[in-house]
């Protein structure tokens, strides 16, 4: 495990510095596709090596061993059985019957885990190069290096934040992430509206808490706002003065009483889990991701009207983690909305007049990678 530690902080490292490197260089080409290409590879590959002290490794490779005979007995008497039945290890049917595909032809699960991680990490490039490109609708007589140079620099803050733990660990939910992000991404930067929401439904079925992304959707097409950096600013404090002051522990359970009835009515069990586990504690880790998060959002943030729409979602997602951090799995995912994060911030570093402090918020991006080491390793 130690080993495997060292090697994935190495990478992260090794992604830091070439963020940092190629920030003031011009790339030419399709140089940055044959860099970006090369690191996602790379992690990849530690991936798919990882032991079994990881997180939900033993249960993956248990889901994995018998994925073949699970899809084999499998009853569908509904299309919801698809979305909700969760009764194979606590994983949804649709990514055991993607799982069975390589069992069938593999014993052994690495390839899997190596393909997972791959598809992971290009989906999810590819869905915040779409909103990078959304940004960049009013410019396109941006430089060629430019652009380039925003796809490394998408992908580099995407490792330090949530990069190695959506390849390693919670691999459903990268995949999902994935899918999701590459929905909205095209709704945005190419208004394609039907493949966008195939994409949703596909990510639903990965990972049924993808259903988040609808919340996303709604924000994207129908909730034009016009914030400044100042009324961000105090929708930070008082997202992070909620949290911090346990204000969860007064409104959380009434909702999830609603909630559970709901779901009893609908007889839907795919989310009860998620539920019912609370612990009502505030989670310095989390408190540290919101803290940076606000930061560097108000640091970057650019009065632009698309900017905007993605500032929003960001907003909500501090203020999910302010009421939804007794239920570990909805905390987990406020990285669906958080995300969007990177491309502001390439974008600000590109196009902003104060050079020095867009530096700074290149330098400061290694701080993300303290909450990250600390949900994979730190357990």
């Amino acid at each position: 495990m130690q080993e495997f530690i060292f090697i994935y902080m190495l990478y992260a490292l090794l992604t830091y510095a070439v963020l940092l490197l190629t920030s003031g260089v011009n790339i030419k080409g399709r140089q940055s596709t044959y860099l970006v290409f090369f690191l996602i590879i790379i992690n990849s590959l530690i991936a798919c090596l990882r032991p079994e002290q990881v997180a939900d490794t033993n249960m993956y490779n248990m889901a994995y061993d018998t994925s073949v005979s699970i899809i084999s007995n499998l009853t569908v008497n509904s299309v919801s059985d698809l979305f909700a039945n969760r009764s194979y290890y606590s994983i949804e049917i649709v990514y055991i019957f993607f799982m069975s595909l390589f069992r069938s032809l593999f014993k052994s699960p690495i390839l899997f885990y190596f393909v997972s991680g791959l598809l992971s990490n290009a989906l999810i490039l590819y869905g915040l190069t779409l909103v990078n490109q959304y940004l960049y609708l009013d410019f396109q007589k941006e430089s060629e290096a430019k652009k380039q140079r925003a796809v490394i620099q998408t992908y580099c803050i995407y490792v330090l934040y949530s990069g190695i733990h959506y390849t390693t660990v919670a691999i459903r939910s990268g995949l999902a992430i994935g899918l999701g992000l590459a929905a909205i991404g095209l709704l945005l930067a190419y208004k394609k509206r039907l493949l966008s929401m195939i994409l949703l439904v596909l990510a639903c079925l990965v990972h049924t808490t993808s259903i988040l992304f609808i919340g996303i959707y709604l924000i994207v097409r129908f909730f034009p706002v016009n914030l400044s950096k100042k009324s961000i600013a105090i929708l930070w404090i008082v997202a992070m003065g909620g949290y911090f002051s346990n204000i969860a522990r007064y409104t959380t359970m009434a909702a999830i009483r609603m909630v559970l009835g709901l779901f009893s009515i609908l007889h839907i069990n795919a989310f009860s889990s998620y539920i019912t586990d609370l612990e009502f504690v505030v989670q310095m880790r989390e408190g540290y991701i919101m803290f940076f998060i606000g930061l560097f959002l108000v640091i970057t943030y650019l009065p632009n009207k698309r900017i905007n729409k993605l500032a929003l979602i960001i907003i909500v997602g501090l203020f999910l983690q302010t009421f939804a951090y007794p239920i570990h799995a909805l905390s987990r995912l406020v990285d669906i909305f958080t995300i969007f994060l990177i491309p502001i911030v390439c974008y600000s570093v590109s196009n902003a007049d104060v050079k020095y402090l867009n530096r700074m918020v290149l330098y400061g991006t290694v701080f993300l990678l303290v909450p990250q080491y600390v949900m994979i390793f730190g357990r």
